[in-house]
């Protein structure tokens, strides 16, 4: 018989998805630092529709969690809306796009009547009224004896740990959380979000400005690991567009953010605002140079 698998980020403390979930954050404020050692992979890019991506003992791992996956469940809180309910007069499709990572049968558990969604790519959402044992039921008749994945949510992984359905259970850890003195920091020499031109003084999360990477021995990689100079407030939109939209973010110097746009235009952001730069590369490493001997001259 397929296996029940489920792979599942989880904090140190034991937290799946952090607080005030919204439209905006649909993993909650903060929850998608949960998930950041995913994302540059690529298994998970590829799964998104992305080229390229890092391969590494991560992305191995990765991989070895999705093999041999028929179909999956999830529960009505992954899926959506925020705050579920009937079903409303526009259908909501999920918060994956037209063709969402999955390629094959989703049962999803609900308390609402509604027929199958057939979407890009494979994937199709069938609807379950009646229960985690039927869900699971008929997952594995679609898998065809394949396995079968528990993508979440926490409610439903924690109803089948209990009843005895699960085979398998792998929990990710996040290692890592920027010091709270950090933070401070942070907070101290950039109150604002650091996107160009946004108005956002309550950006509900602090970002690596390179991502945090490990070299082969383990340590740390100069490039990603946490320092001052290193971390910016962003909102959740905006980290999403740093991480899947093309926006990429160097920190010449601390405070001091160069941002680039999927389309090749630059803007220098600081605690003053935001000013754009021209696009020249000679000029923009001018002016560079500049940033980085005018603040160090600074008292």
């Amino acid at each position: 018989m397929s296996k029940l698998r489920c792979h599942i980020s989880i904090s140190l403390d034991g937290f799946v998805a952090g607080p005030n979930q919204s439209a905006e954050n649909p993993l909650g404020a903060g929850g998608e630092r949960l998930h950041e050692w995913v994302v540059s992979l690529a298994p998970w890019r590829e799964s998104h529709g992305h080229r390229s991506g890092e391969v590494n003992e991560s992305a191995r791992i990765v991989e070895e969690s999705r093999a041999n996956i028929g179909a999956a469940v999830m529960d009505r809180n992954m899926f959506g809306p925020v705050g579920g309910g009937p079903w409303a007069d526009e259908p909501w499709t999920g918060w994956w796009g037209e063709n969402p990572p999955y390629h094959y049968p989703v049962l999803v558990l609900t308390h609402h009547v509604r027929g199958p969604v057939e979407m890009e790519g494979g994937t199709t959402f069938h609807f379950v009224t009646d229960g985690i044992e039927s869900a699971l039921d008929q997952a594995r008749k679609a898998a065809h004896g394949h396995d079968v994945m528990l993508w979440g949510g926490a409610q439903v992984a924690n109803q089948d740990l209990a009843a005895g359905l699960l085979d398998e259970l792998e929990l990710p850890g996040r290692p890592y959380e920027i010091p709270e003195r950090h933070r401070r920091a942070v907070r101290l020499m950039t109150p604002a979000d650091t996107f160009p031109y946004s108005t956002s003084l309550d950006p509900d999360q602090i970002d690596h400005t390179e991502p945090y990477q490990h070299r082969p021995d383990g340590r740390p990689a100069r490039a990603g690991q946490s320092r001052i100079g290193n971390y910016g407030p962003m909102t959740t939109p905006h980290h999403r567009l740093k991480t899947f939209g093309r926006w990429t973010i160097k920190q010449p110097f601390p405070g001091i953010y160069l941002w680039r746009d999927p389309h090749g235009a630059l803007y220098l952001v600081d605690h003053t605002g935001t000013r754009p730069l021209p696009r020249d590369e000679r000029r923009v490493g001018r002016m560079t140079a500049w940033v980085r001997s005018s603040v160090g001259t600074r008292t």
